[in-house]
């Protein structure tokens, strides 16, 4: 049930209607990623657009990370059932 909450906790941000198509994959990539190991500080310190774009990846790659949690969770328990 957790796994589910959390998927609708970082959907209500809206960004999965934010069109990144014509930005790189790898570059979304990069940009999470950094996002992810920085210090909340360093993000607040960060120019515009930069740290609205470091903000946009995490929160789409923790959204993408929590819709695979749930997924895994339903596998599990269709298995299980």
């Amino acid at each position: 049930m957790r796994a589910m909450e959390r998927v609708e906790e970082i959907s209500a941000f809206g960004l999965g209607r934010v069109n990144l198509s014509r930005v790189p994959i790898d570059r979304l990539s990069t940009l999470a990623r950094y996002g992810q190991l920085s210090k909340a500080q360093t993000i607040e310190l960060a120019p515009e657009p930069r740290r609205t774009a470091l903000l946009t990846t995490v929160v789409r790659q923790m959204a993408a990370q929590a819709v695979d949690d749930a997924l895994d969770l339903f596998a599990l328990l269709m298995a299980t059932g």
